[in-house]
């Protein structure tokens, strides 16, 4: 319990003992120990507090966080991932992240959970198609970072956002200019691209 002490401080004490009593009932004596735990107390009232904000961005962020087993194991999952993939978390909590990937990437994804593990504390980037739950893949890009060795995490933090739409874009602009580039090699007319600023000249093969 806390007490207030005489110069104003409050103390925040653990007792315990026992009292005695006479044939009649009546408590003639108590015994017992007192313990100054104002130090403990703060500690677990400061670290609960800070679980408790980390948890608030966690949960309210867009970006897919989880932590990882050593084993690949998914220990924890964020709201987000739900939100994202379409996958109740507690359904995948417990089971390997391997599930997850899409079948071409399991290998690469593989090596970089291989580096993760062998490099403690150090920023390991990533960029792989996850399973979405309607069975489509989803590109997402982000960090896996090694916090094994940390007894408040245990695993592996993993961050995550979807870059699905941004891939789709790139792969659009590739098949374009594979397009052009198919159009000039076979055109009859001579191509030419000049820029001012390094004066480099792009000729088409025509030329």
């Amino acid at each position: 319990h806390r007490r207030l002490l005489g110069d104003g401080r409050i103390k925040s004490l653990h007792e315990r003992g026992r009292t005695e009593y006479d044939v009649s009932g009546v408590p003639i004596r108590s015994i017992g120990t007192v313990q100054d735990v104002t130090e403990q107390t703060q500690a677990e009232r400061k670290a609960l507090a800070q679980e408790r904000r980390f948890r608030a961005l966690i949960e309210h962020s867009s970006d897919l966080i989880a932590l990882l087993g050593v084993d690949g194991t998914l220990v924890y999952l964020s709201p987000a991932f739900e939100t994202l993939l379409g996958h109740h978390a507690e359904s995948w909590v417990g089971r390997s992240m391997f599930g997850l990937i899409w079948a071409e990437d399991v290998a690469a994804t593989e090596g970089l959970f291989a580096k993760s593990l062998r490099s403690p504390g150090e920023v390991v980037p990533w960029q792989v198609r996850l399973r979405h739950a309607d069975g489509s893949p989803r590109w997402f890009e982000g960090t896996g970072t090694n916090y094994v060795a940390d007894a408040n995490i245990g695993g592996i933090v993993i961050n995550g956002r979807d870059i699905t739409d941004r891939k789709r874009a790139e792969f659009a602009l590739s098949e374009n200019e594979e397009r052009l580039r198919q159009a000039v090699r076979v055109s009859n007319i001579g191509i030419f691209d000049h820029d001012h600023t390094s004066d480099e000249i792009y000729w088409s093969p025509r030329q």
